[in-house]
């Protein structure tokens, strides 16, 4: 399934999105907040970067990234949260263990789950 990135009100996509017929999935992909390895420096990299009378300016993210968390966009972002509402959704059906596993019955989740989030169809 290709997924689409869509902005924090859910309502339209982001511009940077995938898009076309074979984007069957749309889902948060805009200012996600992730976690951020100690040693990332991306707060010191500079966001934009010209030349002005022999001199280099730039500007810097303002955010340092101390505090372990930031805000990232990207359908890289859109997809597993897509995957975690899938797998939310087959946990709700879950059936008890109880020896031999039903096939038929587990596809049938399993395609209740996709439905649910895409435009697919057993």
């Amino acid at each position: 399934i290709s997924v689409g990135a869509l902005n924090p009100n859910g309502t339209t996509d982001a511009l940077f999105s995938n898009a076309g017929l074979w984007v069957r999935a749309h889902t948060s992909g805009a200012r996600v907040m992730s976690t951020l390895p100690i040693t990332f420096q991306g707060g010191l990299e500079p966001v934009a970067r010209t030349q002005a009378y022999q001199r280099t300016r730039e500007a810097l993210d303002p955010d340092d990234f101390t505090g372990g968390f930031a805000l990232w966009s990207g359908t890289s972002f859109a997809a597993p949260l897509l995957a975690g509402k899938m797998a939310a959704r087959l946990a709700e059906e879950l059936e008890p263990a109880h020896g031999k596993v039903d096939e038929a019955a587990a596809r049938a989740r399993a395609w209740r789950a996709v439905a649910a989030e895409t435009d697919l169809r057993p």
